[in-house]
């Protein structure tokens, strides 16, 4: 049965076959490598709370009002 389905097929589409299966391949290796070098245990820096900077927002948080005019909007 598999025998009769490959003696069927033209050489177009043995081509792109070929193609297809080569393409499947570098996708799987590249992901592959692309994960290779992902640290399972990382964490992002975070700074410790007891650093001299800490953290303080300076200037206080300025929230965004859309009715408050600005110089370039006049």
């Amino acid at each position: 049965m598999i025998l009769d389905r490959i003696s069927q097929l033209t050489p177009k589409r043995i081509i792109i076959f070929l193609v297809l299966i080569a393409a499947a391949i570098y996708v799987v290796w590249y992901i592959f490598e692309a994960l290779d070098g992902l640290n399972p245990n990382y964490k992002p820096y975070a700074p410790s709370a007891s650093s001299s900077t800490g953290n303080i927002i300076k200037g206080g948080a300025e929230i965004f009002d859309p009715s408050k005019t600005t110089p370039e909007s006049k």
